[in-house]
C-alpha cells in the first residue's frame, strides 16, 4: 500500500472518529497538466479516491480537470481570480452546503 494512501486514511478516521465530517476534492489543473499525464496514472488517482470514498462513506468530487480550459488561468498552477471564470469557489462552498444539508 502507499503510504500517501494509508496516511490519507488515518487521518479520514481520525477525523471521523471525533465526529468532523469530510469531503474529498481534487485541485483543478490546466489542461496542459492534465494532459501530461500518463492516463493510467490519472485513472489510478481517480480510483484511489473513489475506493476511499466507498471506504469511509465521504463524497469525493473530481475537480482537477472541470476548468482547464477556461481563459482564467494565472500560469499552468494557478486560477486567476476572475470573476467572469472563477467558479472554483463557488463549486467548493456548493459542496460543503450540500453535505451540511444531508
Amino acid at each position: 500500500k502507499d503510504r500517501n494512501v494509508v496516511s490519507l486514511k488515518l487521518i479520514i478516521e481520525q477525523l471521523q472518529k471525533n465526529g468532523i465530517d469530510v469531503i474529498i476534492f481534487s485541485t483543478p489543473h490546466h489542461e496542459s497538466v492534465i494532459d501530461s499525464l500518463d492516463p493510467d496514472d490519472l485513472k489510478l488517482f481517480e480510483s484511489i479516491l473513489e475506493d476511499v470514498s466507498n471506504d469511509y462513506n465521504i463524497p469525493v468530487y473530481f475537480l482537477h480537470n472541470k476548468y482547464g480550459n477556461l481563459n482564467a488561468w494565472f500560469d499552468s498552477t494557478h486560477i486567476a481570480i476572475n470573476s467572469k471564470y472563477f467558479h472554483y469557489s463557488e463549486d467548493i462552498a456548493g459542496m460543503i452546503i450540500n453535505h451540511v444539508d444531508q
